[in-house]
């Protein structure tokens, strides 16, 4: 084999093995866990599915005042978090257009739909600088590109929260509580929107549900309740203007209009960490 063969042939992102494709290997396949199905509100798996049963009793018991739901690809198994953690630690920024991949199922809905837009979860301003790059930003521009709709950075980070990592589910939502500002010169790139805040990784989605509520208090959402509190989470990053690649209106009715209405918001993550994981 060639030099160049050695670094540009394509190779599993988890054993390296060379193979056609950037895509897993057939062996690293069965440890990559595809999330199918689950609340809508949580993402999380129903442990005894029941047939018309879309959300879980605990998200049924809240009431935070919108229209939401939430996505996730995966679980955040230890497959998942050495991938997440490469791309956002270590610049192995191959893995962005993995990701997109593995997010194309649950996303296939919004591809076209011109009421639709991406906001990623920001960084702060010192963590981005010192990190030279928000993850979520460079994976929004690339979902993006391929759904044909817009990325919006409306929202900048304003708090240096500490990391989430091993606080409880109240600690979160403290640690996020007023974290975020809306960009004011974004906001009529929103208005009447449905809007994908997406995240890496969703914990309790106590992250990307204060970045709902500051949309709201922004003057985008109509109606949002101020009792995010009540469910918790977990998120990542981006700052920036917005992108490249902006859809054209195809003219033809948007089914996720029709079904959720033109203010809605859809948080989205690679991966859902279960709670049995907590």
């Amino acid at each position: 084999m060639q030099i160049l063969e050695i670094f540009f042939t394509p190779r599993c992102p988890i054993c390296g093995v060379f193979q056609d494709s950037n895509n897993f290997c057939y062996e690293c396949f069965s440890s990559v866990e595809f999330l199918n199905g689950g609340c809508l509100k949580c993402a999380e798996p129903f442990e005894y599915p029941v047939p018309g049963v879309e959300i879980c009793q605990k998200c049924a018991e809240l009431n935070l005042g919108f229209e939401y739901e939430m996505r996730a690809a995966i679980v955040y198994n230890s497959t998942a978090k050495n991938l997440i953690l490469r791309l956002k630690n270590h610049q192995d920024f191959g893995l962005v257009q993995l990701f997109s991949h593995v997010l194309r199922p649950i996303l296939a809905d919004f591809k076209g739909v011109s009421d639709v837009v991406i906001v990623p979860v920001p960084l702060y301003k010192k963590r981005l600088v010192w990190r030279g790059y928000n993850q979520t930003s460079l994976l929004a521009n690339v979902v993006a590109r391929e759904l044909g709709v817009q990325v919006v950075h409306a929202l900048k980070r304003v708090k240096n929260t500490n990391s989430q990592a091993m606080k409880t589910t109240q600690e979160r939502i403290e640690n996020v509580a007023g974290a975020f500002e809306i960009d004011k010169k974004f906001a009529r790139f929103l208005t009447n929107k449905h809007v994908l805040v997406l995240d890496d990784v969703i914990t309790t989605g106590a992250t990307a549900l204060e970045c709902a509520k500051t949309l709201q208090n922004g003057g985008v959402y109509e109606g949002f309740g101020n009792n995010i509190g009540e469910i918790g989470g977990k998120g990542s990053e981006g700052l920036g203007k917005i992108s490249e690649g902006v859809s054209k209106d195809s003219g033809r009715e948007s089914k996720i209009g029709q079904n959720c209405g033109p203010r809605m918001v859809t948080i989205v993550g690679i991966a859902r960490r279960l709670r049995h994981f907590r």
